[in-house]
């Protein structure tokens, strides 16, 4: 599972391809941004067809969502549509997911969560099950991201640590992790977009993952 982009231009492919020089994969990047539930049936589809024993997504949030929602959806039965909007329960493990996350933003790799769009509207998957068994977070695999990138998936790192701040459902977990990541952002994000460093780049991939962890730790 990849965004195609992503996974040339952060270096994820030349970083994987000895590690997956001898192993048979299959790459699905059929999907737009945003996970659309057609890209999804055919993700599904595509797995049963030739069925791997993982998946492996490198993307940013919509490539990792659409990794969770596809591995949801081959690990349960049909209909596919009642279980992503929450009309039937999830009972059935997900299919075993790793995640490298190519942006510093979405926290998705943390999360037991996955949006989907169906019939254009919008739907948050959440159960333990979705969430990634690992998550491999490289900040090096952010170099190449354009300023403007930059920005909006910092933004989007801090808008989620404030919202789990302020959260009525928050615990001393969610804003231990939450705090942590505002004072990252803050610190970090503007030094990213306009003369992004190394430690800089490092630090922002830890505020995201943090404000996805601080999610997953409010109170249900």
């Amino acid at each position: 599972m990849a965004d195609r982009t992503a996974y040339a231009h952060s270096g994820a492919e030349k970083l994987l391809a000895p590690a997956l020089q001898h192993r048979a994969c299959v790459i699905f990047d059929d999907f737009a941004p945003n996970p659309k539930f057609a890209d999804v049936i055919r993700g599904v589809k595509l797995w049963y067809e030739r069925p791997c024993d993982i998946i492996l997504a490198a993307g940013g949030g919509s490539a990792i969502d659409m990794a969770k929602l596809i591995g949801l959806c081959a690990g349960d039965q049909e209909p596919y549509r009642e279980l992503l909007t929450c009309d039937r329960p999830i009972v059935h493990q997900s299919i075993p997911l790793i995640v490298i996350p190519t942006t510093a933003g979405t926290g998705s790799e943390a999360t037991h969560f996955a949006v989907v769009y169906i019939d254009g509207q919008k739907y948050s998957v959440a159960h333990e099950y979705v969430l990634p068994e690992y998550a491999i977070i490289d900040s090096n695999l952010t170099a190449s991201l354009p300023a403007t990138i930059t920005a909006h998936t910092g933004l989007d790192a801090l808008a989620q640590a404030i919202e789990s701040l302020w959260s009525v459902n928050a615990t001393e977990e969610s804003r231990e992790f939450a705090s942590e990541a505002v004072t990252l952002v803050l610190k970090n994000l503007e030094v990213a977009v306009h003369n992004p460093t190394s430690a800089a780049r490092f630090d922002m991939c830890r505020a995201a993952h943090l404000a996805g962890k601080a999610i997953i730790w409010l109170l249900p």
